[in-house]
């Protein structure tokens, strides 16, 4: 868990706890550290993607659905027709 908090170079602390297997929840001492962390994923450890979730209201950790996340991708040889914001916006 050390390591993450090395990871995201945070200023102030990190606090984090394991709800169940593969869920943590972290709290930030810095409200900078928190808005930093979100801004600059997506985070992978151990080559694993990190899905981070804001929680809304008061709800169960375990109802959330960590299925989401953003990600650039960068593709090469795409056919000249291709490249337009339609194409690039394109998601499942």
């Amino acid at each position: 868990m050390k390591v993450i908090e090395q990871i995201w170079n945070v200023i102030g602390t990190v606090e984090i706890e394991m709800i169940s297997d593969n869920i943590f929840m972290f709290q930030f001492s810095l409200l900078e550290d928190k808005e930093m962390v979100w801004s600059r994923g997506p985070w992978h450890f151990d080559q694993k993607l990190i899905i981070l979730e804001k929680p809304k209201g008061a709800g169960e950790v375990m109802k959330m659905e960590f299925k989401r996340a953003e990600l650039w991708v960068q593709l090469f040889n795409i056919p000249l027709m291709c490249i337009n914001r339609s194409s690039g916006r394109k998601s499942n």
